[in-house]
């Protein structure tokens, strides 16, 4: 199938005898960029040679300045898990929303399941995030027991840091992982539809904006399990994913995308900066007065 895109308006996919008709009837212009998997960059169909020999018997198609008709929609693979596999689906979803984030949801429906992505996002997020504690608690308790019988326990830097781990509570862990995670496409994705529309980018429904949200969190969510660099791929990777995605799924200008996506990020980094610091101060409040002296 071949992407055909006008002055940053995506007219959809089409098969190469379609192009090749749409340029001879005019539907399609030669000045017209598209691309077809395998192209590194864009081109201007007057660079595809190879297109077939237009039907000269076929019906006449749309004259120039006629309305495209509504192309035919598909759906994530996701949401042909029963017929492909859970599997193939997990990994074909997570392909087509990180690797192909334009391409995939351009063709996304006008309102999508709302409960297919999101249990799409909730199996990855709720798997990946019970590893991630379970590792978390173990690296804890692992931390604990060493700095315990070290010889440098008693040292005050060290029984302060012992303090705080042996205070550490799972808590906090399972109600992220049960109430936060769970909660969060659906503020992640207000978010974004709501500053789409004050950027005047906001051309679909919410159910795709809460779609593209669902597949690129719920793909994204493995990379926590990475040591050191997981959160920055996470936020590097979804910065770029979620632009191109909003971008395709509501047919506007990457740059309302990319900078709605970017406000979002700021918002979330100030509002978790926030609880940090009154995190912080009431941990050291709970410092025994003999260790903080």
């Amino acid at each position: 199938m071949i992407h055909v895109n006008r002055e940053r308006q995506n007219l959809g996919q089409f098969t190469p005898e379609d192009v090749s008709a749409g340029l001879r009837s005019g539907r399609f212009l030669p000045t017209d960029l598209a691309w077809r998997e395998g192209m590194e960059t864009w081109q201007p169909l007057a660079t595809f040679t190879d297109l077939p020999a237009p039907d000269e018997t076929a019906p006449p198609t749309l004259a120039p300045g006629t309305p495209l008709p509504p192309q035919p929609e598909n759906d994530f693979p996701w949401t042909r898990r029963k017929e492909i596999g859970i599997f193939t689906a997990l990994w074909e979803t997570i392909s087509q929303s990180l690797a192909h984030p334009g391409a995939g949801f351009s063709r996304l429906p006008e309102a999508p399941k709302i409960g297919d992505c999101y249990s799409f996002y909730l199996l990855m997020a709720l798997i990946t995030g019970a590893l991630s504690t379970a590792m978390t608690l173990a690296f804890v308790k692992y931390a604990t027991t060493m700095l315990a019988a070290s010889s440098n326990a008693a040292d005050p830097d060290v029984a302060q840091l012992l303090v705080m781990l042996k205070s550490f509570s799972a808590g906090p862990l399972l109600f992220m992982l049960l109430v936060v995670f769970p909660l969060v496409p659906f503020v992640a994705a207000g978010v974004y539809h709501a500053l789409l529309m004050l950027l005047g980018g906001a051309n679909a429904s919410f159910q795709k904006t809460f779609a593209v949200t669902c597949y690129v969190l719920g793909s994204l969510s493995p990379f926590q399990l990475l040591p050191c660099c997981g959160s920055f791929v996470q936020i590097i990777w979804g910065l770029i994913s979620l632009s191109i995605g909003l971008a395709a799924a509501h047919r506007t200008d990457a740059w309302r995308a990319a900078l709605a996506v970017a406000i979002a990020l700021l918002l979330c980094c100030g509002g978790y900066l926030g609880f940090s610091v009154l995190g912080s101060m009431a941990n050291l409040g709970n410092v025994p007065s003999s260790i903080s002296r």
